[in-house]
């Protein structure tokens, strides 16, 4: 089991930013001194960072800034997105060929819990990478954003998708069981008789 830090030293912010950078990936000192920055370790290297992530409720958003002015409002008027109804989770990474399946559950799990314990109502994320945005979309699927964008001087093609907190639950195990499971479970959906159950997040 990986141990979990709460970071807010600003010594400890900018290492997280270093990791970051490291990653391909940028963030502000001033936006993680507005969030709950959280890292992942084990006992025995307390300094060697295997994940991390950060949880944004009351700091400026980091994801609706990175759409065009007039694509934000239309985008918060169509979805009725309130910011003191949204939490976001950014600034995500895990050095998955240091970690095992299990610790990578881990990191999930306490990454949820801390957004779904806020008890904001939307839950916001977004990614630039393929098969991560695959994966967190089973999570968050309504998709809001899907454009090509200058990230730092880079043409990026970014993803920005949330999902309602009723039912966060039910599409975790879901996605665990399909990814642990995936014959079992394609099994299952090809054979059952019962009727899927709605998209919460849809139909909210």
């Amino acid at each position: 089991m990986l141990q979990s830090l709460l970071i807010s030293e600003t010594a400890d912010l900018e290492k997280y930013i270093e990791i970051y950078r490291k990653l391909g990936m940028f963030t502000s000192l001033s936006y993680l001194q507005e969030s709950s920055v959280y890292v992942f370790y084990r006992k025995q290297k307390p300094d060697e960072w295997l994940a991390g992530y950060v949880i944004t409720t009351t700091g400026p958003s980091r994801y609706l800034p990175l759409m065009p002015v007039e694509k934000q409002q239309e985008i918060v008027e169509k979805f009725k997105i309130e910011r003191n109804d949204l939490v976001e989770i950014g600034g995500c990474f895990i050095k998955t060929r240091r970690v095992t399946n299990a610790e990578r559950l881990q990191v999930y799990i306490r990454m949820l819990w801390n957004a779904y314990r806020t008890g904001r109502n939307i839950i916001m994320t977004g990614s630039f990478v393929v098969k991560e945005r695959e994966k967190q979309m089973k999570l968050f699927p309504q998709l809001i954003f899907n454009e090509d964008i200058d990230y730092h001087g880079a043409d990026r093609n970014l993803w920005i998708y949330f999902g309602h907190r009723d039912g966060l639950a039910f599409r975790f195990m879901r996605a665990v069981w399909q990814e642990t499971w995936p014959a079992k479970a394609k099994l299952i959906k090809d054979h059952s008789t019962f009727t899927p159950l709605p998209d919460l997040a849809k139909s909210a």
